[in-house]
């Protein structure tokens, strides 16, 4: 499933290639994933958020699955209607004493 998502399209998930993501980025990062993969999610500093979701990207109020931790080890599962995992590190976006 591609295409540009959210209520001004400005979301267009990338295509994710590996299994392994190294997080470190302030900002939401999408990705798309086809069948059933395992995905390693890492971040520093502080812990990730990570949420998933079927058909449409996910969000803090709309998600199917939702995982928290600084290393993260979850399968995304073989459907028709796309899978996609949105992760972010709040830690980042607003950093103590900034």
């Amino acid at each position: 499933m591609d295409g540009n998502f959210g209520a001004d399209c400005s979301i267009v998930p990338q295509q994710l290639k590996s299994s392994s993501v190294r997080l470190n980025a302030t900002s939401w990062r999408y990705f798309n994933v086809s069948g059933n993969v395992q995905v390693t999610v890492s971040s520093s500093p502080g812990p990730v958020k990570v949420f998933t979701r079927v058909g449409n990207v996910p969000s803090q109020s709309f998600f199917d699955a939702f995982y928290t931790g600084t290393n993260l080890d979850f399968h995304t599962q073989k459907n028709d209607g796309g899978q996609f995992v949105a992760v972010f590190n709040p830690d980042l976006e607003n950093p103590i004493g900034k």
